[in-house]
């Protein structure tokens, strides 16, 4: 599926609403969906109400200028075992954010080539569970010229959740798993 959204919720101790008005700014600014939970107070701007009427960006229309993709698999999250992508690539994005790189959230469902053709890079990370289609797209990607960072439980699993018998990462790319006892 594509334009996958990605969701944000800021936790306002004490029903903060500055602290959740704070927290919605920098969701809005990345084109993300905000879930929100506390009630406007009196006399407070009504962020809710924001919309592309009264100059917000029209996040159907707004397109990224981002060069690094984090890769999101979706099947990772139902299927992967002993590690967890998902938090990994979270980490991906605070370490990114914190050094003022921006990025973009991809889902492993809609790869295709003109759309990984804008950005340099794809931290695919931990994405444990990767059809032969995704891997191939990710394949004719580094074969561009673009880079691809796998760790080392990626795409250990099929899209059926079952082991891969070989790693596919070693056919396709020529990697290696070292294990340091």
């Amino acid at each position: 599926s594509q334009n996958v959204p990605v969701y944000t919720m800021t936790y306002a101790t004490g029903n903060n609403f500055d602290l959740q008005y704070f927290g919605w700014a920098l969701s809005n600014l990345h084109g993300q969906t905000y879930w929100d939970y506390i009630a406007r107070s009196q006399g407070k701007f009504d962020y809710c109400a924001f919309d592309k009427s009264q100059g917000n960006m029209d996040l159907q229309k707004a397109e990224s200028v981002c060069k690094i993709a984090l890769l999101f698999s979706y099947p990772s999250l139902l299927w992967g075992k002993y590690s967890s992508s998902t938090a990994e690539i979270i980490g991906w994005s605070q370490l990114l954010s914190r050094k003022h790189y921006q990025h973009d959230f991809i889902s492993s469902d809609s790869l295709d080539s003109a759309k990984l053709g804008k950005y340099n890079a794809i931290i695919a990370g931990n994405a444990m569970v990767l059809s032969s289609v995704q891997l191939q797209q990710l394949l004719k990607f580094a074969e561009n010229g673009g880079s691809v960072y796998f760790c080392n439980r990626a795409a250990v699993w099929n899209i059926g959740g079952e082991e891969n018998k070989v790693w596919p990462l070693e056919e396709l790319f020529g990697l290696k798993i070292f294990v340091k006892n």
